[in-house]
Formats: structure tokens, sequence, C-alpha cells
């Protein structure tokens, strides 16, 4: 739950399905002047937590872990991928934390904005919070070729995005759409704009 400090904070949700470019998007959104919060990036460092391994091991076995004793982000995807329940598993374990620590550093940070990149924060309470929730809409053929060029093979790419919400319902639940299936450049001016359309406004009010 948000505390008083945080619900002071300007809150830019942004979602998207995978290869959309919703964490370039982010990235350019808080050029502007924002505190930027990668989902993905906090969850990897989750996984070093003893107690998340503990959970990751009990529920996943030991098979999902390298030499080392380090979750193996790859082996661990091919399967929760592949089975709903095993991504429900490991939601269960890796959110409650996730959520927890992306609280924590919106109220750490000393920005009046914060963008929070993070794919599922439609499914989290913390979306209520957001004064402003965006969706990055690319064309799933135009994604999985930019998952390519990243060497993410398109049959995992596939097995990802079904996993995923519909981009439908991103279009119904979000305030702003960008479709993003041209340039870098477009994006980046798609994100000025956005900034200076919804988010300056913001800033002004408060």
């Amino acid at each position: 739950m948000l505390t008083e400090d945080n619900s002071e904070k300007i809150l830019v949700g942004v979602v998207g399905r995978l290869g959309a470019g919703k964490s370039a998007f982010s990235k350019m959104l808080a050029l502007h002047g924002a505190s930027l919060l990668e989902a993905d990036k906090i969850a990897w460092k989750l996984y070093d937590i003893p107690a998340v391994k503990k959970d990751i091991r009990a529920a996943f076995s030991g098979k999902v872990f390298d030499i080392h004793g380090k979750v193996d982000r790859k082996k661990l995807g091919e399967i929760v991928f592949a089975d709903p329940d095993a991504l429900k598993r490991l939601n269960a374990i890796v959110h409650p934390p996730l959520i927890g620590e992306l609280e924590y550093q919106i109220s750490r940070t000393s920005k009046e904005v914060v963008v929070i990149d993070a794919a599922l924060l439609l499914d989290w309470p913390l979306a209520e919070s957001c004064d402003l929730l965006i969706a990055v809409a690319a064309d799933e053929d135009t994604s999985i070729q930019r998952l390519e060029e990243k060497k993410v093979r398109p049959r995992r790419s596939r097995a990802i995005l079904a996993s995923q919400r519909d981009e439908a319902e991103f279009r119904k639940l979000c305030h702003v759409i960008v479709e993003n299936d041209g340039s870098l450049e477009d994006l980046r001016v798609a994100a000025e704009g956005v900034w200076k359309k919804y988010v300056e406004p913001m800033i002004s009010r408060h």
C-alpha cells in the first residue's frame, strides 16, 4: 500500500506486450525529468534473495538453478511460459516482494514524477494509484521481428506473448495508447508528446 509520501508523487505506469517497445518508451519518457523504475530488473535482483530462492526451489526443483546456485532465468522462463499454472506459481512467489520494493523505491525518490515500467502492472493494486496508465502497442509480427534481432527465437516469443494479457485489454484499461510500429525516432517523438500533453499539466496542477 502506498504511503502518504508516495501519494504525493505523480505515478505514470507503462505497460505493453513483449516486443511492443514498453521499456524503450519508458526510458524516453523518464528523460524528461522523471525517476524510472523497471520492474523486470528489480525482479531479477529478487531472485538472489535466499527466501525467494528457497520458494522457487520448492516450486520448481533444483533444475532451474545453475551450477553456482543462481536462478537460471532462461530455464525458468521455458517452464513458466509453457504452463499457465507454473507462471501463476512463480508470480505468487515474486510479485509480493516486487510490489513492496517498487513502493519502497517510489517513497525514496526525490523526483516528482515516477515512471513505472511493468508489463503486469494492471494485475497489481499499484495500478490504481497511477495517475496515468500508458499502453505501448505494436503489431505482433513487428514485435516478434524486434525480438529476433535480440536473439529471441520466434517460438519462444510466441509462447511468452500467448501468456500475456491481450492487447485489446491494454487498450481498454489504459488512459493513453502509443502505437509503436515505426522507428525509435517516432517513439521518441511520441514520448515527448505524451509528456507535454499529459504529464506537464499534472505537474502544473500538483
